[in-house]
C-alpha cells in the first residue's frame, strides 16, 4: 500500500502547559525557524485558517510507503491500522507520532474500528455485488429453461396428437377384426365340442397307462431293494474287515516306528560312549554295559513286530457277484430306480459299518486311544 503526501517533521514537542497551543515547524533544512501557529488553526487537517490555494508538488523524496508483513491480518493489528490512520489523517502536515499523543491506545483503538468498518463495507459492497451478478445468472438460466421447456411441451403435445390419431386408427380396425372373428367363431363350436370328446377319451387311456406301469415299477423297485439291500450286507462286511486290517496296519506301523526312535536313541548313546574314549574320557564299565544291554533289547523288540502290508486289492471296491447290478453308473448306486427313502439309506452306511466294526469287538477309536 503505497499513499503520497507533504513531508513535514516537528521538532520540538510542547513542553509546559504555555507552549501546548504552538508548534515548532521546520521550513529550511539548514536554518530552522520557530512559527506560533494559533490555537484556532490546530484543528484544520492543512495546518492553517483557510484551505491551500493548490496542491504543491509532491518531490520523489515526500513519497512514503506502508506494507504490512506480519501473519496476523491487517484489521486485526491495532498497530498497524493506527501507524496507516496516523499516515493519512495528517494532511499536508505529519500528525505526531502515536506515542506521542495524548490518548495512542484509544487512537489505535479507534484506527481498528475504522478499518474494521471500512473491511466490512467492502465486503458487504462484494456480497451485493456478487448477489446481484448471481440473481442476474439465475435469470438468463431460468429464461433458457422456460424456452427449453416450452418447445419439450410444444414437442410433447404434437407426440399425443399423433399417438391419438394412431389410436383411433388402431380402434376402428380392431372392430372389424372382432366382428371377422365372432363370425368365424360361430362355425368353430362343432369343432371344439368334438376335441374335447376326443380329450377325455386319451385322458382316461392315459390314466390306464399310468397305473399299469406304477404295478411293474413298484414291482422292480421291491426286488431291486432286496438284491442291492443283500450286496450291500455283503460290501459293509468286506469293508470292515478291511477297515480292521488298515487300523491294524496303523497301529503296528506306529509301535515300530516308537520301537526303532528307541533303539536310534540307544544306538547313538553306545556310540557317544566311543567318542568320549577316543576324546581321552573314561567311562564306566557298568554304564557301557547298560547301554549295550539296552541298544540289544530295542533291536530285538524291532524285529518282533511283524507289521502286515496293505496292498493294491484292499484299497479297491469288491464287484458286485450279481448280473443285474453289473449295469448301475459310475457310483455303484440305483437312485434312479429305487424310491427317495431307501436311497437316503443307502447314500449313508456309515451306520452300518460301525456296527460291523463294533461286532468285530473293535471301535473305530479303539486302535489310536490304546496306542503306544
Amino acid at each position: 500500500m503505497e499513499l503520497k503526501k507533504r513531508k513535514r517533521s516537528i521538532d520540538d514537542h510542547p513542553k509546559n502547559s504555555a507552549e501546548k497551543d504552538s508548534r515548532k515547524i521546520d521550513k529550511q533544512p539548514a536554518v530552522p525557524s520557530k512559527e506560533v501557529i494559533p490555537s484556532a488553526s490546530r484543528n484544520l487537517p492543512w495546518g492553517g485558517s483557510g484551505p491551500p490555494a493548490r496542491k504543491p508538488p509532491l518531490a520523489p523524496t515526500e513519497r512514503w510507503d506502508f506494507r504490512h508483513k506480519k501473519d496476523t491480518p491487517f484489521v486485526n493489528d491495532q498497530g498497524s491500522c493506527a501507524k496507516l490512520s496516523r499516515n493519512i489523517r495528517g494532511g499536508t502536515r505529519e500528525m505526531p507520532k502515536i506515542r506521542d499523543l495524548a490518548f495512542p491506545v484509544k487512537f489505535a483503538e479507534s484506527s481498528h474500528a475504522d478499518a474494521i468498518a471500512s473491511a466490512s463495507k467492502n465486503q458487504l459492497v462484494l456480497d451485493y455485488e456478487i448477489a446481484m451478478r448471481k440473481m442476474a445468472f439465475d435469470l438468463s438460466k431460468a429464461e433458457a429453461e422456460i424456452k427449453a421447456k416450452d418447445a419439450e411441451l410444444e414437442k410433447v403435445r404434437k407426440s399425443a396428437l399423433e399417438k391419438a390419431k394412431e389410436f383411433a386408427i388402431d380402434r376402428n380396425r380392431n372392430q372389424r377384426e372382432r366382428k371377422q372373428a365372432a363370425e368365424r367363431a360361430n362355425g368353430i363350436e362343432e369343432d371344439l365340442e368334438n376335441a374335447r370328446t376326443k380329450i377325455a377319451e386319451l385322458e382316461h387311456e392315459k390314466i390306464e397307462e399310468a397305473e399299469k406301469h406304477k404295478r411293474v415299477t413298484d414291482f422292480m423297485k421291491q426286488a431291486r431293494i432286496r438284491e442291492v439291500t443283500s450286496e450291500r450286507g455283503r460290501l459293509m462286511d468286506a469293508a470292515a474287515a478291511r477297515f480292521d486290517k488298515f487300523w491294524k496296519y496303523m497301529a503296528d506301523r506306529d509301535k515300530l516306528e516308537t520301537k526303532l526312535c528307541l533303539h536310534c536313541q540307544a544306538f547313538g548313546t553306545l556310540q557317544s560312549m566311543d567318542v568320549l574314549e577316543t576324546w581321552g574320557l573314561k567311562v564306566p564299565k557298568r554304564m557301557r554295559g547298560i547301554l549295550t544291554v539296552n541298544e540289544k533289547k530295542y533291536k530285538r523288540e524291532v524285529e518282533e513286530v511283524n507289521m502286515e502290508e496293505i496292498t493294491e486289492r484292499d484299497l479297491s471296491l469288491s464287484p458286485p457277484r450279481s448280473g443285474s447290478l453289473q449295469g448301475l453308473n459310475q457310483f455303484r448306486t440305483n437312485l434312479g430306480i429305487v424310491d427317495a427313502v431307501t436311497a437316503t439309506s443307502l447314500r449313508s452306511p456309515t451306520v452300518g459299518v460301525g456296527s460291523a466294526a463294533t461286532a468285530g469287538g473293535q471301535s473305530v477309536d479303539g486302535p489310536k486311544n490304546s496306542g503306544v
